[in-house]
């Protein structure tokens, strides 16, 4: 069974914090992304051991989080891989379905025509095209290049700064960079997107979703 569930309102409260993580909170953010299930198990103690942190690290993060300790933030996410487990199991897909649905439609009426239509010129002008996903993003970013590359044309995910770097200084006007970010607010990749802008301002290639 994979331990990859999708914690929708704890992760979704994670990721909206994401400015005030040290390295050593997304040590443990990756940590609970692909061990789940570990995670809930695991003393403090071990989980230091784990992910190569110290158990008051934890403690930390889980009251960074809003929790009053580790014991009440494993509590929560038992209870959405419960929640999730009892859907499935009952096949009671139709709230499952309508959080689909009130997605679709929020992303529908927050989502500008003409900027679709700006994106698509940019992408079929463009010699190569990267799309940014870091941290919760890159998954996102990965699908996305899959779904593009599909089509014939050339892209990449870049999902970590060094390969952002690398690329960004090695760009051509003929690129594009396309930005996935639910938050907006990376200071680290904003100060990289602003040198690759200034690196083009005559004929700037770089498009931020």
């Amino acid at each position: 069974m994979t331990e990859n569930y999708e914690l929708f309102t704890l992760m979704a409260r994670i990721d909206g914090m994401s400015n005030q993580f040290t390295k050593t909170d997304w040590k443990i953010v990756q940590y609970i992304k692909k061990s789940t299930l570990k995670f809930i198990e695991l003393s403090a103690q071990e989980l230091a051991k784990e992910i190569g942190t110290s158990d008051a690290s934890i403690i930390r993060f889980a009251q960074k989080v809003g929790y009053s300790g580790l014991n009440e933030l494993k509590y929560t996410m038992q209870k959405e891989i419960d929640k999730s487990s009892s859907s499935v199991n009952h096949s009671d897909y139709s709230a499952l379905l309508n959080d689909y649905k009130m997605l679709l439609d929020s992303l529908f009426h927050l989502t500008n025509p003409a900027d679709i239509n700006h994106t698509r010129e940019l992408m079929l002008k463009s010699r190569r095209i990267f799309i940014i996903g870091l941290n919760f993003n890159q998954n996102i970013a990965e699908m996305i290049a899959h779904k593009f590359m599909t089509l014939g044309l050339t892209v990449q995910a870049l999902t970590n700064y060094d390969t952002l770097k690398l690329y960004q200084s090695l760009s051509q006007e003929t690129d594009l960079f396309i930005t996935i970010s639910l938050s907006g607010n990376h200071k680290q990749l904003a100060s990289i997107l602003a040198d690759l802008k200034k690196k083009r301002q005559q004929h700037p290639a770089h498009y931020q979703l």
